[in-house]
């Protein structure tokens, strides 16, 4: 769920386990990684961050802007998914601090931050949501 987390633990790993001529099981790697993600989150003051995934028909799409997302950033953050036409009809649920679609959609002043995606993502539409999400 938070591949950005896991792979720079394991990287930040690395030259421990040269020096101590040890070697971490993916579980042991995984384990520091939540606990480095919990002190990120201690450290900076932030919550989870709650992200709303506008679907339609393509799940496949859907999965890989998750996917991206999630890479975009270290903290770990609360996907919840709903249906375009849900959407339209009654708009976002409360808590959510960005909405991602790789689909066209209306907007209104009411909705949080609606961002559209095309994949893969830009760099600067990464820099973007990375900025947005580690906000406080």
């Amino acid at each position: 769920m938070y591949p950005r987390l896991v792979r720079t633990t394991r990287e930040a790993l690395e030259d421990f386990q040269l020096e101590y001529h040890i070697v971490l099981s993916a579980e042991e790697s995984g384990l520091v990684a939540v606990i480095f993600g919990a002190w990120l989150m201690q450290g900076n003051a932030l919550q989870e961050k709650q992200i709303l995934l506008l679907t339609h028909d393509n799940p496949q799409l859907e999965e890989a802007v998750e996917q991206q997302i999630r890479e975009a950033t270290l903290l770990p953050l609360n996907i919840k998914y709903q249906t375009l036409t849900e959407f339209q009809q009654h708009g976002a649920p409360g808590g959510v601090a960005m909405i991602v679609t790789p689909y066209a959609t209306r907007i209104t002043d009411a909705d949080p931050l609606v961002i559209h995606t095309q994949l893969p993502l830009a760099k600067e539409q990464r820099k973007r949501i990375r900025s947005l999400l580690e906000a406080p």
